[in-house]
């Protein structure tokens, strides 16, 4: 620092104040501002956040003028809360460069300085930092650029500072101290020397003004952080200026806060209107006291109970009865008509209580039977698995009614051992035959195994050869997709097939891409001719290879 002596003895100078003149920093700037440069004794120090509102108290400082920096408020927002908008105070002059953003997309442009930026776009402009920034000190905390996630430069203002040099022990420093108007420092103008006449004061001043003479003070430099705005002040040690709008939203005070007794036209607040309230209803007269409810009926009263937007609705007394529901009609069995005698019965599973069955089966030859109809029910016992045996009783009756043809034949069923007769049709479900049955035992479709030790002819189709084989390869190609040919070959032989059919242009592809027989059978159309470009005719050639192993001769 640069400190010149300008007394001509090294004897500490007590410099003095009047009580009556002692101000804060704001007030005095409002009040001399218009009179600079002027000696200032501060009265009141302060330990501030910044080094512009950091002084001591009886310190001597010299104001020589003022500046008016130019600074942009930002209304930003934190990623990790979005509801909460802070306000940012950043100088134009800030070495930071941001990008505007343009459009839904937040398409970003070229990053710019601040003051290009606000020269050149109306307020208020969505910016972002630029992609060199990594970090800022918003006042004296180092934060992280990704932490925002939007920033609105919303308007501009001019903050003022006092420009200056500091007097220690009758010597001036040259070097201009840059001084923040707080609040919290207390000054008054220095009113001349301890012990010292008012024309040596006058001489002394003089000397002190002759030293700065080469000093140059920049009227447009101040606070040079990033600070935040809050209600205590712009951060950068200054309090908020008088600005209209205010740089902060007002926030709007609840009704206890405020003094009801004051009548403030500015007051933005009302308060609500009161709920009306009806007049009491005049007392009942007793002259003409109710009329009493005459009974009608001999049926209880009821009160009448009201619904909105429907009609009246009685309650039902609690003495009556509801009515009962009328009986719901049984279903009756009906058996066959054909049958005369007792009908078939057939046990559960416990085998204790019989169940009734229907009559005996018509001729399934006959052109008159449907082929629905020519199962019954008292044929079959209760199935619990499909590979049950069926079991029968052995006592049933003998039936005697007759069945009559389309032919006009009267046929009576035999009887086997096991007290049917005819010809017992099995439905087309998997069955072991091991009943005692006569007659003619037909299986239609299916493969079953017969272990029936009684007479009768049991007739079981089966599969030939051809459409056993038939079905194997059926299930064979369902198995395997029809691509049999390709499971076995690698990748050379697939090279080789593509060879043949002069497809050598896709030989180094497919075995940068492994493909072999497996993979190859994968494949679908669109991508041949989507991951390596087949033409139509080559799509067609690789195709039948891969579905009929075909290669054009």
């Amino acid at each position: 620092m640069d400190f010149v002596d300008f007394t001509q003895n090294s004897d500490v100078m007590e410099y003095m104040y009047k009580d009556e003149e002692e101000l804060d920093w704001p007030e005095f700037f409002e009040i001399y501002k218009e009179r600079f440069p002027l000696l200032v004794y501060i009265t009141g120090g302060n330990y501030g956040e910044t080094i512009y509102d950091d002084f001591c108290s009886d310190q001597i400082y010299r104001v020589q003028t003022y500046s008016n920096q130019r600074r942009i408020v930002a209304k930003a927002t934190k990623v990790y809360d979005r509801y909460i908008d802070i306000y940012l105070s950043i100088p134009i002059s800030t070495t930071h460069k941001f990008c505007v953003v343009r459009g839904h997309r937040s398409v970003q442009e070229a990053p710019k300085t601040l003051e290009e930026i606000v020269s050149e776009n109306p307020f208020p402009i969505p910016v972002t930092f630029a992609p060199d920034v990594s970090e800022i000190y918003v006042g004296t905390s180092r934060e992280d650029v990704s932490s925002y996630a939007t920033i609105l430069l919303t308007r501009e203002y001019t903050e003022n500072f006092l420009l200056g040099n500091c007097v220690m022990n009758g010597q001036v420093c040259k070097t201009v101290t840059v001084a923040a108007v707080s609040a919290l420092i207390s000054v008054a103008p220095a009113s001349g020397i301890q012990g010292k006449s008012a024309e040596f004061f006058r001489k002394h001043l003089s000397k002190l003004q002759a030293s700065l003479a080469d000093v140059t003070y920049d009227r447009t430099v101040g606070n040079t952080s990033i600070t935040k705005i809050t209600s205590e002040g712009t951060g950068t040690g200054n309090i908020l200026p008088k600005l209209n709008p205010p740089l902060l939203p007002v926030e709007h005070k609840p009704d206890t806060e405020k003094n009801e007794s004051s009548d403030d036209s500015d007051d933005w607040y009302e308060r609500p209107p009161e709920p009306t309230i009806k007049p009491p209803l005049p007392p009942r007269s007793e002259e003409s006291p109710p009329t009493p409810i005459k009974k009608t009926t001999d049926a209880p009263l009821y009160p009448k109970k009201y619904y909105e937007n429907a009609a009246i609705v009685h309650p039902i007394p609690s003495t009556s009865k509801t009515p009962a529901a009328p009986p719901r009609p049984q279903k009756k069995s009906v058996l066959p008509q054909t049958s005369t005698q007792k009908p078939a019965t057939k046990l559960q599973s416990t085998g204790k209580s019989p169940v009734p069955g229907r009559g005996p089966l018509p001729d399934p030859t006959s052109s008159t039977v449907k082929e629905n109809q020519l199962f019954s029910e008292a044929d079959y016992m209760y199935m619990k698995e499909p590979d049950d045996m069926y079991e029968v009783l052995s006592n049933v009756p003998q039936p005697t009614t007759e069945i009559k043809s389309q032919t006009g034949e009267k046929k009576i069923p035999t009887v086997s051992s096991s007290g049917f007769g005819g010809n017992n049709i099995v439905p087309t479900v998997p069955t072991v035959a091991s009943s005692g049955f006569g007659g003619n035992n037909i299986v239609p479709t299916v493969p079953t195994v017969s272990s029936s030790g009684f007479g009768g002819n049991n007739i079981v189709p089966t599969e030939t050869k051809q459409e056993a084989a038939s079905n194997q390869s059926d299930d064979k190609d369902k198995s395997t997709g029809g691509k049999q040919h390709l499971l076995a070959l690698s990748v050379d032989d697939i090279g080789e097939y593509l060879r043949k059919m002069r497809l050598d242009k896709y030989v180094e592809r497919f075995a940068e891409d492994m493909i072999d027989g497996v993979i190859l059978g994968e494949l679908t159309k669109e991508n041949l001719k989507e991951d390596y470009g087949f033409r139509s005719v080559e799509q067609i050639k690789l195709w039948k290879f891969i579905t009929d192993g075909y290669i054009p001769q």
